[in-house]
């Protein structure tokens, strides 16, 4: 409203007069922050911010969202007005954030039968030796690079070293364990 008011020489009682109305008959949308934008501005911003994130989900099925940077990139928009537009999409429960990363909110991680049976085997592997997992790339060449990665990103496996990771709980209890000595 600062810039409104500044572009149009309304004093600030008129101006939030002026920006309640419009923002009443639906002219406006209010963002965090105080900041206002024209509606029809508003749906082509969420829409395009909808369709990126559409299209990212599409082309990476595996990862848990689109790198925030990336998004911010491909919108050419600036990181304050950035932040205000997800923050306001988050509130409107369309989007997440964490991470570093973006995502739909509808989004969610799918595996195929093929990937979830591989990653079945990992797991009773790990069960029955869960302080000796196999090495990275035996791991990898069983349920493939993209699922290992996206069960690091996910959280379920935890890697210590390049070659060395643990199944998430194996490692908590590992922590607890030297904790208690």
């Amino acid at each position: 409203p600062d810039a409104l008011q500044t572009a149009t020489g309304l004093d600030r009682e008129a101006m939030d007069v002026l920006v309640e109305k419009l923002s009443q008959q639906g002219a406006l949308v209010s963002l965090p922050e105080g900041w206002i934008m024209a509606t029809q501005q508003w749906q082509r911003v969420e829409s395009r911010i909808m369709e990126e994130l559409a299209r990212y989900h599409e082309a990476h099925p595996l990862k848990i969202g689109m790198p925030r940077e990336a998004l911010r990139s491909r919108l050419g928009l600036d990181l304050r007005m950035f932040g205000n537009l997800l923050d306001q999409l988050a509130r409107d429960e369309k989007i997440a954030e964490g991470g570093g990363a973006v995502k739909l909110e509808s989004h969610g991680l799918r595996y195929t039968e093929t990937q979830q049976g591989k990653i079945d085997a990992l797991m009773i592997s790990l069960k029955q030796t869960p302080y000796s997992p196999p090495d990275t790339k035996t791991a990898q060449a069983l349920v493939g690079n993209d699922v290992f990665q996206a069960l690091l990103d996910q959280g379920a496996l935890v890697q210590i070293s390049p070659d060395i990771w643990f199944e998430a709980h194996t490692y908590q209890h590992m922590i607890e364990q030297i904790k208690k000595h």
